[in-house]
């Protein structure tokens, strides 16, 4: 699970995040695209576009040759990428220790800020293997 929100200013959250490296996520990769009609127009946008990668990455609207194009394409003069964030040494999960408090944390702290208390409880119980 993760947290999708806009960023302007690349190079200025990469500052931000010392420590990690910005890697970008082919959008096949992600499994929902939590929206409803609330949300801002670019999760929308981006929720149609997850579904074409994923249409694509199935064979579902390939060319003859197969070709499925790139998914980071500029379509409607809308051009979409997701980024992660990576350490740059990662420190390994453990029985005592599968994930980072630190991050559990800034993520909580995000699904709050963000999408409030329901998101935040809808993020932890749609999240495997803490």
């Amino acid at each position: 699970n993760g947290l999708l929100f806009p960023v302007h200013d690349e190079r200025a959250f990469d500052i931000r995040e010392i420590g990690y490296r910005r890697v970008r996520l082919n959008l096949h990769y992600l499994s929902e695209i939590y929206a409803n009609e609330a949300s801002p127009l670019w999760v929308h946008k981006l929720k149609s576009k997850v579904r074409k990668a994923k249409e694509q990455m199935r064979g579902e609207e390939c060319g003859e040759n197969g070709d499925c194009g790139d998914a980071h394409e500029t379509t409607e003069s809308w051009h979409v990428s997701v980024w992660i964030y990576v350490p740059e040494q990662p420190k390994y999960a453990s029985a005592d220790f599968p994930i980072c408090q630190s991050y559990v944390d800034t993520v909580i702290s995000g699904c709050l800020e963000e999408g409030g208390e329901q998101f935040a409880r809808d993020f932890i119980m749609s999240t495997e293997n803490w």
